[in-house]
């Protein structure tokens, strides 16, 4: 579960979350977030 904050109320989300770094002049940057929702099971 993650917490986020958008135009002062706060949101809620059950997701996965994935990120690449990549190391560029020395540093580390992201290169590309996915976020995926997670679907209730039944």
């Amino acid at each position: 579960m993650s917490t986020a904050q958008f135009g002062g109320a706060d949101i809620d989300a059950d997701e996965w979350t994935s990120d690449v770094f990549v190391r560029a002049d020395g540093r580390w940057r992201c290169a590309l977030t996915h976020i995926t929702p997670v679907s209730p099971t039944s």
